[in-house]
């Protein structure tokens, strides 16, 4: 049995995390920079957009809109989770972040 849409894409997310590097001072140190340019604040619009359109792309055999609607809510959680977690000085640690923001979205 699948699961449902929107919680396959939240488990992606978190596991994309994996990607990062092991270190989050220079993810801070980034997310910082992006969170104090506005230039680099637009830019997270644009590439939230672009990643909405690439999930919906590795799933052809869904509903397009159903999939543009769960990965724009998963997108908008770790946004969110990324803001929270750089004016919190990276603490606690990004992913226990990210999942309770994607936990709001799936209760």
């Amino acid at each position: 049995m699948f699961e449902p849409l929107l919680r396959r894409i939240a488990a992606s997310i978190l596991e994309g995390l994996d990607e990062l590097p092991p270190d989050p001072r220079f993810l801070l140190a980034r997310t910082r920079l992006i969170l104090d340019t506005p230039a680099l604040r637009a830019r997270v619009w644009e590439n939230n957009h672009t990643t909405q359109r690439a999930i919906a792309a590795a799933l052809p055999d869904e509903d397009a809109f159903e999939v543009q609607v769960a990965a724009s809510a998963c997108l908008a959680a770790a946004t969110t989770a990324m803001t929270r977690w750089t004016e919190a000085g990276g603490r606690p640690d990004l992913r226990t972040v990210m999942a309770e923001a994607l936990e709001v979205i799936l209760r």
